[in-house]
């Protein structure tokens, strides 16, 4: 998803390193990804601070220099991962505590994205950015996705390109 200012910002599904299937509305990217450890990709123009919330906590703070970026792991450095409701994450051999269920995300990841700070020596200082967030919203293959895209048919943004008669020709 490409922001306002033109980051893009997507979830990459680390099982097989790709963007998975989805379903863009004016709120929320309905994903169809598989459960197990994912990563989000910024590709951006200039230095941009990122937070990520899994669910309703922040995971992650941080600036990201132009270019290409995959952020995989919180500041904790756990890794991030969609897990069913219920389950627990992989707990790490040197982990002395269990993971509890208030670890499992349930798939909703919110991720804020704005150009850091410059500071011009000579000129006029440039106003700050606003924060945009995208949201998506992860669902294992099968019917929980399926019925999200059915629910939510009716406000789905079509890609560049496609008219919202169907088709590229039909314009």
């Amino acid at each position: 998803m490409k922001t306002s200012q033109g980051i893009h910002v997507d979830l990459i599904c680390m099982a097989n390193n790709q963007v998975p299937l989805g379903i863009e509305t004016p709120e929320t990217n309905f994903l169809r990804m598989p459960h197990g450890k994912f990563g989000v990709r910024i590709v951006t123009s200039r230095e941009t601070e990122v937070t990520v919330h899994l669910g309703d906590k922040a995971v992650l703070s941080a600036k990201v220099e132009k270019g290409k970026a995959l952020l995989t792991q919180s500041a904790d450095g756990k890794a991030f991962e969609f897990t069913a409701c219920g389950e627990q994450p992989v707990a790490s051999s040197d982990e002395t505590k269990a993971a509890t269920t208030a670890d499992a995300n349930h798939g909703f990841v919110a991720v804020s994205v704005r150009f850091a700070d410059e500071t011009v020596v000579h000129g006029p200082q440039p106003k700050p950015d606003i924060a945009e967030t995208i949201c998506f919203q992860m669902n294992p293959p099968g019917s929980k996705h399926n019925a999200c895209v059915a629910s939510n048919l009716h406000r789905i943004i079509p890609p560049e390109g496609v008219s919202n008669s169907g088709c590229s020709c039909c314009r």
